[in-house]
């Protein structure tokens, strides 16, 4: 480009491309795309057209091409370690799973005293009467509190014994913080128990009036009862009679 020449109506010709290093950085202003038409393309465009095509294709070229490759090794590079990285954070949650299960399988052989191969409840709760194992099983999220409403949950089938993979895979399912569907969960059945007591509530409100009016009509039967003469005639002669309520008859 000839600043003193073809642009010398460019007052930022020599400020733009002066010289090598001063091109150099408004190539760079390009591939930014700051202030690029206004600034740059529009006084080069005016003087030479056919710079359009120039400028265009460096453009594409280095902003939509040359900077997209790069942008997309570094994704492509962000994403390998991320996989990388989940698939030892998977191997390190097998390695804990494992360990987890030996100690499930070692607390499960102690409790089972009579070795049937089952755990009623009150081996469970026998066998989180000691520290060690209740230590175990917090350091595994386990609310321990209450052994038996515990075993209630492992469970799930109503037998009043597990095995050992039912005893696992419910120790599994109890552990840690309830998610956000545990709480609904417990929500809907909060509701249908509260719904529940209010119905019984109001069942036994209508009882108790019930009982109420018996007791009064019996009452008010007693009093009337009470409050009825009896004729003295007929008490001479019920006691003539033995005390007999059969009428008298002549010989």
């Amino acid at each position: 480009i000839d600043c003193d020449r073809q642009f010398a109506h460019w007052g930022d010709c020599s400020r733009m491309f002066g010289n090598m290093p001063k091109s150099m950085f408004t190539l760079f202003q390009l591939i930014t795309l700051e202030s690029w038409s206004m600034a740059i393309g529009r006084p080069i465009i005016e003087v030479q057209p056919w710079m359009f095509i120039v400028i265009i294709g460096f453009l594409l070229i280095t902003t939509f091409g040359l900077l997209n490759i790069i942008v997309g090794v570094i994704v492509e590079n962000t994403l390998s370690v991320a996989k990388q990285n989940q698939d030892v954070q998977q191997r390190r949650l097998q390695r804990q799973l494992l360990r987890e299960l030996e100690l499930l399988k070692t607390l499960f052989e102690a409790a089972d005293a009579d070795g049937s191969g089952t755990l009623d409840k009150d081996e469970f709760c026998e066998i989180l009467q000691g520290d060690d194992i209740r230590d175990a099983l917090m350091r595994m999220d386990v609310p321990v509190e209450q052994p038996e409403a515990l075993f209630d949950l492992i469970d799930r089938e109503k037998k009043e014994e597990v095995t050992f993979t039912s005893f696992a895979q419910g120790v599994q399912s109890v552990r840690g913080a309830p998610s956000n569907l545990d709480m609904k969960a417990m929500m809907v059945t909060v509701a249908g128990i509260a719904r529940r007591q209010a119905r019984f509530e109001e069942e036994t409100e209508e009882v108790q009036q019930l009982l109420e009016e018996l007791v009064m009509k019996h009452r008010k039967e007693q009093s009337s009862r009470a409050a009825t003469p009896t004729s003295p005639v007929k008490t001479a002669a019920s006691a003539s009679l033995g005390g007999s309520d059969r009428p008298w008859e002549p010989e």
